[in-house]
């Protein structure tokens, strides 16, 4: 950069060509605001003056709008005081209005009152005056009512007379027909004593036929026994006494067919179940009708032990699904609900064939008895 000086003393200073132009420009508006004022076209004033000026101004412009304001409020407010005096007015009026015409009203009250305490007054009087006539008409009607009732008694006294007469007839009549019964009955007293002795006579024949019957089945008992014990022996059965002689000779898988409505048409149905075969102690010797009841009786002692849950009763004997109905559970349970009696003449004893829902449990002592192979 060049610089630019005069002379080299110590009043002098070093600058550059820049800064000179600067400072000349600064001197010619200097030079040019100088002229002005001398000219009185400018006023020269400090910034802090020029400040304040500005603010005053401000806060006058400011001041300005509320004076504005106020006098906008002013006339408001005075606007509405005409309003509310005006308001006052009417309302002054009306409460003059109103307290005429409460006073009008309070007079046409007192008139009105005055003129239902007394038709109230009348009223009370013709009600009183109503009262007693009805009270006469009421004293009449009770009279004669009395006197209807007085007139009803006599004539209910005469027929009640009456009556009673006809009643004494009738009893003596009574008397009389009561003899004559008791004399029949004194009749029926001696044949009944008849009667009496001959029902005694056919009660000791019942008596005696009942005790011959009882022996008969006290035979047909101890016959059953003697028959028990000496199949168990031939078959080997121990304890021969004191087993039932019933012994499972098999027991196989069957199907059983049965109709059932399904979707409204009969259908047929089958559903696997269990035939066995179990021979009985009794000699085929014996009719089977005869010896069913036995049998029957026999078969619901032992279901239990063969695992059987129930067995149908006699009605019901073969009527798998009727069963199946009827007894609860029946789908959970082995039940046996077909049997017959079955002849084998082979070894001479009656044989049960029955059907069972659910497969046997066969303990050791209803399993035929394995004699020994001969060597």
């Amino acid at each position: 950069m060049a610089f630019w000086s005069k002379k080299d003393s110590d009043d002098e200073i070093r600058i550059s060509k820049e800064e000179y132009e600067d400072l000349k420009k600064v001197e010619d508006k200097w030079l040019k605001l100088q002229a002005a004022i001398v000219t009185d076209e400018r006023l020269i004033v400090l910034r802090s003056e020029y400040d304040q000026l500005k603010k005053d101004s401000t806060e006058f412009s400011t001041m300005q709008e509320r004076l504005t304001k106020a006098l906008e409020q002013c006339q408001y407010w005075e606007r509405q005081a005409k309003l509310a005096k005006s308001s006052a007015d009417d309302a002054q009026a009306k409460a003059v209005a109103l307290e005429k015409k409460y006073n009008e009203l309070y007079l046409n009250i007192d008139k009105h009152f005055a003129d239902r305490e007394k038709k109230l007054e009348n009223d009370r009087l013709e009600a009183a005056k109503q009262d007693a006539a009805d009270l006469k008409e009421l004293q009449k009607r009770l009279q004669k009512e009395a006197d209807d009732k007085v007139k009803a008694a006599q004539v209910s006294a005469q027929r009640t007379l009456v009556s009673a007469q006809k009643k004494l007839e009738a009893a003596e009549q009574s008397r009389k027909i009561a003899a004559e019964q008791l004399d029949k009955v004194k009749q029926l007293e001696i044949s009944h004593e008849a009667l009496e002795s001959a029902y005694a006579a056919r009660e000791e024949a019942v008596t005696r036929r009942e005790k011959a019957v009882s022996g008969q089945v006290a035979s047909a008992q101890n016959v059953y026994r003697i028959m028990r014990e000496r199949a168990n022996a031939a078959r080997g059965i121990v304890p021969k006494k004191q087993h039932d002689g019933y012994l499972v000779l098999s027991s196989r898988q069957w199907k059983e067919r049965y109709s059932a409505i399904i979707s409204g048409k009969k259908t047929q149905c089958s559903a696997s179940i269990w035939k066995s075969m179990l021979e009985t102690p009794y000699d085929v010797a014996l009719e089977a009708d005869q010896i069913r009841k036995q049998i029957e009786n026999d078969l619901k002692l032992i279901i239990n032990d063969i695992g059987c849950h129930c067995m149908v009763p006699e009605v019901d004997n073969g009527k798998y699904k009727t069963s199946m109905e009827k007894i609860e559970n029946s789908r959970e349970k082995n039940v046996l609900y077909k049997w017959d009696l079955v002849a084998n003449f082979k070894s001479s004893l009656w044989l049960l064939e029955i059907y069972t829902t659910k497969g046997l449990t066969v303990p050791e002592s209803r399993r035929p008895v394995q004699k020994p192979r001969k060597k």
